[in-house]
């Protein structure tokens, strides 16, 4: 029973590692100091940073002051603190900064606090396309103005045009008209 108990210990273990490696968003445990405990593949491609390395990094360097802010004040809190979720930035060794959407929520092991957990979903991407988007507003705004002007041009183009064929209908030849 107790090999079988182990057994499937091991295989819930080995599933967990592989959740915790092949997702898409930077997961990120931090110890009850608030340091970086570990990170999956998703965490160590954003940041250009191993695990070893964030390990022995100041997180002052990959988080911004709102994060850590909220990170410490979570841990402050205790095992009562509620779960959290807020926009900020992570600082990656090359590159400008990341932008992302994380949800925080303290570990709590025999009604202590041993940690926090951190899932941050990049947000890059959903930021080029929202400027995008807007640069193409703006160019459809551009275009209904100008379609709007060149209308109301033709209009009193209309209007001269019409009176200047009047005005040759009416007058002589030899007219100065």
């Amino acid at each position: 029973t107790i090999r079988r108990q182990q057994a499937r210990e091991a295989a819930l273990k080995a599933h967990f590692d592989d959740l915790f490696e092949r997702s898409s968003e930077i997961l990120v445990v931090h110890d009850r100091r608030g340091r970086v405990s570990t990170l999956n593949r998703a965490g160590e491609h954003a940041t250009g940073y191993s695990r070893e390395e964030l390990r022995v990094l100041d997180p002052n360097w990959i988080f911004t002051p709102d994060y850590l802010e909220a990170i410490n004040g979570m841990l402050a809190a205790g095992a009562d603190a509620a779960p959290r979720s807020f926009r900020s930035e992570l600082t990656p060794r090359k590159g400008a900064r990341i932008p992302v959407d994380v949800h925080a929520r303290v570990l709590v092991g025999d009604g202590q606090v041993v940690g926090l957990t951190a899932i941050a979903r990049d947000l890059s991407e959903r930021e080029r396309l929202e400027n995008e988007l807007r640069q193409a507003q703006k160019m459809e705004a551009v275009g209904r103005l100008a379609g709007g002007i060149a209308h109301d041009f033709n209009n009193l183009l209309t209007v001269l045009l019409g009176y200047s064929d009047e005005l040759i209908e009416h007058v002589a030849d030899a007219s100065e008209w």
